[in-house]
């Protein structure tokens, strides 16, 4: 069973173990609230891996323990959930989704827009919800009918509320944070706030003298089933006390090799509406390493060219008073005008962080350069007439194989040598 995990703990071994079915679906989690470790929770599946029922026991030491069924779900043709029986509270209810097929994240909708529950044979509307635009998981607004007339939205806020119009807040990973009920007169009251655990467990604070709404929506958006403590994750559902999926990927290692892993172990970094697809500002945590990495290289790589920049600059400019006739080395000049043209071209429209003062200098030199035709065309006269010599111990030496004079030391290249002209004073002559 690939990326099955089995015990959670060492002192109760015997109960405090997690059990899979041969699909690799987990079918047992104990209970870890319980201080005498004999209480868990026994699932059940259909043959697409679904969930559909939940079974509690507090007597999982006994010889043969006793299972009551809490809850039962039923799910549609496109694999949305459709139905839950709570046995418990004795509530059935159905979702209404808003029917709008190819949402960007999967076959059909997958919002759930009305919640009604069974009300002596009839199906009266309890909860409703709208969304905003920016991801599948943004709930906006949550009516909530109070009086039990299947009304939603009878809010008469000068009289007798029969339902209240709650507002969401989420963080930037749509995390519920807070929600706020509408006063009706253009003001709204703090009612409940949520923290969250790295994995999405999640503690409601009610405030005080406020009652709660009974919000489901809870980490990344999800809906949190109270009487599991599972949220429901559309293809899978999810378990904050460990941390992984029940099930194994529908897609198989499209996101790694954990199977059963959330969000690469990084749930604050991306997102899993459907339980299948990682979902962040650049898809999955690979692309987002790889473009920090680019990004740093990139970084690396625009210093690099300014410093190279602010230094093609300065020799730029001065090759081009030497162009200019002050000096005659035709050859270097023509080359350095080219190269600083070029270092100019690829600066200018990098970022404003990378335009730093040196390659802005670059820029105007290669700027400067090229605007001096009378220059160019001085070097082209020149280049094959003349070719600048330096003077050292009464020798010429040919372009290329300059020789600093304060030092000693002799050039190994003609960029070392450019670098001496600018940097040292020296004499000259013309050799024919």
């Amino acid at each position: 069973m690939a990326n099955e995990i089995e015990p959670l703990g060492v002192e109760k071994d015997v109960f405090l173990r997690v059990e899979h079915d041969a699909a690799g679906n987990i079918t047992y989690i104990p209970d870890t609230s319980s201080t005498c470790g004999d209480a868990g929770r026994r699932l059940t599946y259909d043959f697409h891996n679904r969930l559909i029922e939940v079974y509690n026991t507090t007597d999982i030491t006994a010889g043969e323990p006793v299972w009551q069924r809490t809850v039962s779900y039923s799910y549609d043709a496109l694999n949305r959930r459709v139905e839950k029986n709570d046995l418990d509270t004795g509530t059935d209810v159905v979702y209404i989704y808003d029917g709008l097929a190819g949402h960007s994240l999967g076959d059909g909708s997958w919002q759930c827009i009305e919640e009604r529950e069974d009300d002596g044979g009839t199906w009266e509307a309890r909860r409703q919800y709208v969304y905003g635009g920016r991801y599948i998981d943004e709930p906006l607004i949550f009516d909530k009918d109070y009086d039990s007339d299947g009304i939603c939205t009878d809010f008469n806020y000068g009289g007798s509320r029969g339902a209240h119009r709650y507002y969401y807040a989420q963080q930037v990973n749509f995390n519920v944070t807070a929600m706020v009920v509408d006063d009706g007169d253009g003001s709204v009251t703090f009612i409940e706030w949520a923290e969250y655990d790295p994995y999405g467990a999640a503690t409601v604070t009610i405030a005080d003298g406020q009652s709660a709404t009974g919000n489901p929506y809870l980490f990344q958006g999800r809906r949190l089933d109270t009487e599991t403590g599972l949220y429901y994750f559309r293809n899978r559902y999810y378990s904050p006390e460990l941390g992984r999926f029940l099930q194994r990927d529908p897609m198989g290692y499209v996101d790694g090799m954990g199977l059963y892993e959330f969000g690469r172990s990084s749930p604050a970094a991306v997102t899993d509406a459907l339980g299948r697809d990682l979902v962040g500002s650049v898809g999955t945590l690979e692309k987002i390493a790889d473009t920090i990495e680019k990004f740093n290289d990139m970084r690396k790589t625009a210093e690099n060219v300014v410093n190279t920049a602010k230094d093609v600059g300065q020799v730029g400019l001065g090759l081009h008073d030497i162009a200019s006739g002050e000096y005659e080395d035709a050859e270097a000049a023509l080359e350095t005008v080219k190269l600083a043209t070029d270092v100019a071209e690829l600066i200018v429209p990098m970022p404003g962080d990378y335009l730093s003062e040196g390659a802005k200098a670059a820029a105007d030199a290669g700027k400067a350069i090229v605007s001096k035709k009378i220059a160019c065309d001085e070097c082209q006269r020149l280049r094959d007439k003349s070719v600048l010599h330096v003077l050292y111990d009464d020798e010429c030496k040919e372009i290329g194989k300059y020789w600093d004079l304060l030092d000693g030391t002799r050039c190994q290249s003609k960029g070392d040598a450019l670098s001496v002209l600018l940097k040292s004073e020296f004499t000259y002559k013309r050799c024919h």
